[in-house]
């Protein structure tokens, strides 16, 4: 039986394994060598047929290392060595059966030849590969096709990275599989360990073609990873024409009312869900990909035009200053709406005083006086030796104790206070020269030397000393 041709230079959907840490990472871009060639490690069960096992394998071996696309399976020796008691179902070091190989390279008519036999096209080597998934990889239509229609399984899983055939043929650009695959129940939503969908390792890995392929049959670009990355951001930096299609997932005309419906919460990223210890970095929206890398293409689409028009009415409007509304002369980003329409210095209405229309800095006010006085009394104006807010006009100018004006006699220019004068204010006698005892303003000056007794001097004889009253004189006096 001929060899598959044109197949030199396949990819190999076999898995290497790398420690990251605490955590295996399945890498899946090896070449694929075929069955190991370490014959003496091959999985045998140790009886007299192991080395019948060993030559099945081997037929194999040496028809890789040929790579010829002349050359053929010889089904007659393959027959009679299951014949003598060689397991269809034997495998090398890494759990690969002829399965593999055949699924891999050769027709489909070898494949039939062994399942007849009594291979198991669901036996999985230790990774949990199976030959659906190394067909999908390798994007040969018919032997997916084939094993299909045999009850093969579309929906098996590797054993670490949980990945489907169509996550393989996916990830390798295999898009005749992936359309083979779709069409047999093959789900396009299925995740694998870190909740990457088909489409999601296709945008990873850069397969344009198989993102487009899967985008046509429906996959989802708003769902997240389990980083919280979503899959329409990882088209964004990666495949711009094809995340120019998947935005239309976010953007809905009814063509019946012309309504128009945008689902901008499925372009705001999550945060992660995983709960190992390894750090995981933020993830970084559509919009942030857009803006950062400059893909002028995307940020006119409708999708990103509604989604800046939402954020800058949610977050935008309140804080964001636009030029027209600053002080061009100012480089501190001072508002014209702060500004005092009368003033060309650039003075701020909130340093102003309450009758702003003055023009009156709050640095010029007393601040003790704002509550009391609508025009706001200037420091200026006050008297700096005073606590209480006592105007220089109020004061004496020839008084350095701080003498009010209010307080000093009607003759101000002699300095002489109200507190100081007689009960008639107006004549400026000084109570010190008033009789204490007199309501009526008697002087001192003009009682008798006996100041108690309260006898004018006006009214004693000549003889003053004696005190004698001129009522009590006689007429010669």
């Amino acid at each position: 039986m001929k060899r598959r041709t044109g197949l030199t230079g396949l990819r190999n959907p076999g898995l290497e394994l790398e420690m990251l840490g605490t955590r295996i990472q399945i890498s899946g871009c090896s070449r694929y060598q075929g069955l190991a060639e370490n014959r003496d490690q091959d999985q045998t069960d140790g009886t007299d047929k192991a080395q019948l096992n060993r030559n099945l394998l081997n037929h194999f071996r040496e028809l890789a290392a040929a790579d010829q696309d002349s050359d053929q399976v010889d089904l007659d020796f393959l027959d009679q060595l299951i014949s003598d008691g060689a397991d269809p179902n034997s495998s090398d070091r890494f759990g690969q059966t002829v399965l593999h190989e055949v699924s891999r390279a050769w027709s489909v008519d070898v494949m039939r030849f062994f399942l007849d036999r009594g291979s198991d096209l669901h036996h999985a080597d230790q990774f949990g590969v199976t030959a659906l998934h190394v067909a999908s990889a390798l994007d040969y239509e018919d032997m997916v096709q084939f094993l299909l229609e045999h009850k093969a399984d579309p929906e098996s899983r590797t054993f670490l990275d949980l990945q489907t055939p169509l996550h393989f043929a996916s990830k390798n650009d295999s898009l005749s599989c992936i359309k083979a695959l779709l069409r047999a129940g093959a789900s396009i939503s299925a995740e694998d360990y870190k909740k990457r969908t088909p489409l999601q390792l296709a945008a990873c890995t850069e397969r344009s073609a198989a993102a487009r392929l899967l985008l046509d049959f429906g996959a989802e670009a708003g769902l997240t990873d389990s980083d919280g990355q979503l899959c329409i951001t990882a088209m964004i930096g990666l495949m711009s024409p094809v995340a120019q299609l998947a935005l239309s997932q976010f953007h809905v005309t009814d063509r019946m009312t012309r309504q128009q419906y945008f689902y901008l919460n499925l372009l705001e990223p999550e945060g992660s869900s995983e709960t190992h210890l390894t750090v995981v970095s933020e993830p970084t929206s559509p919009l942030q990909v857009v803006v950062q890398q400059g893909k002028l293409d995307l940020i006119m689409n409708p999708v990103f035009l509604k989604l800046i028009q939402v954020k800058w009415n949610l977050y935008g409007s309140s804080s964001g200053t636009l030029l027209s509304d600053l002080d061009p002369d100012s480089s501190s980003g001072t508002l014209l709406s702060d500004l005092d329409p009368d003033s060309s210095s650039g003075t701020l209405l909130s340093d102003l005083g309450p009758d702003s229309s003055s023009g009156t800095l709050l640095s010029d006010l007393d601040p003790d006086s704002s509550s009391d006085s609508s025009s706001g009394t200037l420091l200026s104006d006050l008297d700096p030796d005073s606590s209480s807010g006592t105007l220089l006009s109020d004061l004496d100018p020839d008084s350095s104790s701080g003498t009010l004006l209010s307080d000093l006699g009607p003759d101000s220019s002699s300095g002489t206070l109200l507190s100081d004068l007689g009960p008639d204010s107006s004549s400026g006698t000084l109570l010190s020269d008033l009789d204490p005892d007199s309501s009526s303003g008697t002087l001192l000056s003009d009682l008798g030397p006996d100041s108690s007794s309260g006898t004018l001097l006006s009214d004693l004889g000549p003889d003053s000393s004696s005190g004698t009253l001129l009522s009590d004189l006689g007429p010669d006096s």
